[in-house]
């Protein structure tokens, strides 16, 4: 899910984000941009929240102060996956600004909010999901999602995150495309402009209609909401179905990731 904050940092009622790109990213990380889960576990294991706080500072460039109410298993997980996906997708590196919880139903968001000109990258977690759930009831709950058809197949949490980083390219190939410009930015995403192309054209090349019985039954019904849920739901499935597949072979040769 995505949700878009206009510049006077409200949020709207649809989903939308974006993001900056930082000047400093994890390539002073001890193990570099190697995508290796065994590595980032070992290095995302502390014993204290404060200590996996000040990693996140210090080696994901992100503000990860609020996740100090949470349990340091938890908070060693989820860092654990932005540093997996920050490695599958370096376009991404370094991208998030703040890690916060925030009471809504969704276990995630992706948020943008322009400080000064300039995107502020925020991702939003459920603080009544996290804060009520162990790790494993949350990955059993995303997996009675999936089997209710309402998300992609996806792998469980990482999966929702990857969702979101799917969102976030969104932002930055439209930030790019438009020199970060707030209010052409703004109003490319609230049209939903560049992953509406993404959409029709992996439609188009699969001969297959644009309407929601096709999209829920390759993807899922979340994924018929808007072009960009489209999108995020496709890039983080691992169905292999040619929709699926298709979608991730245009992303990769259109965003990068």
């Amino acid at each position: 899910m995505r949700d878009f904050i206009n510049q006077t940092g409200q949020d709207r009622d649809y989903f939308r984000e974006q993001n900056y790109p930082k000047e400093n990213t994890r390539k002073d990380l001890t193990f570099g941009f190697v995508n290796s889960k065994i590595e980032i576990e070992r290095a995302i294991s502390f014993k204290k929240v404060d200590k996996a706080i000040a990693y996140a500072k210090n080696k994901l460039s992100v503000s990860a102060d609020a996740l100090s109410v949470l349990s340091v298993e938890k908070v060693n997980v989820i860092l654990r996956h932005i540093s997996k996906l920050y490695a599958k997708i370096p376009i991404l590196d370094g991208f998030i600004d703040e890690i916060v919880l925030e009471k809504m139903n969704e276990i995630a968001k992706a948020a943008i909010g322009w400080n000064n000109g300039k995107p502020l990258i925020r991702l939003k977690l459920s603080s009544s999901i996290f804060s009520s759930m162990s790790i494993d009831e949350i990955e059993s709950f995303i997996d009675d999602t999936v089997e209710n058809k309402v998300f992609s197949p996806k792998e469980g949490l990482y999966g929702v995150l990857k969702h979101e980083f799917a969102h976030m390219a969104e932002y930055l190939y439209t930030l790019k495309r438009y020199n970060y410009s707030q209010k052409v930015v703004s109003k490319s995403l609230d049209n939903f402009e560049f992953a509406r192309q993404v959409k029709e054209l992996a439609l188009k090349n699969c001969n297959l209609e644009d309407n929601d019985a096709v999209i829920k039954n390759y993807i899922g019904k979340y994924a018929t909401e808007n072009p960009a849920e489209f999108i995020a739901e496709a890039y983080s499935s691992i169905s292999n179905n040619k929709l699926v597949n298709e979608t991730k072979r245009i992303l990769k040769r259109k965003w990068g990731i």
